[in-house]
């Protein structure tokens, strides 16, 4: 274990199982959601990244459950990923209110 309390591997051993990749039909969703924009409040960026949520450190991602965020809202300097969820949310909006759009507007 490292100071984390996540395991340390060997070099050339196997590591945690990765998340599957995603089907055709996955991907089209993806790119339905990638039409609505950037779900941040008040962004208006066209051709978003996508975001899956609720995935934590290292958790299995599902493919279904994803938002579409321009890159500052997703890796950049306001990026949900750079922020930490915890500094996001309170500004942006919760991963689970913005499903909750992305829901409605797919309709």
């Amino acid at each position: 274990m490292n100071l984390t309390g996540q395991p340390v591997y060997a070099k050339g051993q196997p590591r945690r199982a990765r998340s599957k990749p995603p089907t055709k039909a996955e991907r089209e969703h993806w790119e339905r959601v990638r039409s609505l924009g950037c779900m941040a409040n008040g962004c208006e960026a066209k051709n978003p990244e996508i975001h899956h949520t609720g995935t934590g450190a290292g958790g299995r991602k599902d493919h279904a459950k994803v938002i579409g965020l321009c890159h500052t809202h997703h890796r950049g300097e306001q990026g949900i990923h750079t922020l930490s969820r915890k500094v996001w949310e309170p500004i942006f909006g919760t991963e689970e209110q913005h499903l909750q759009r992305v829901a409605l507007s797919l309709r």
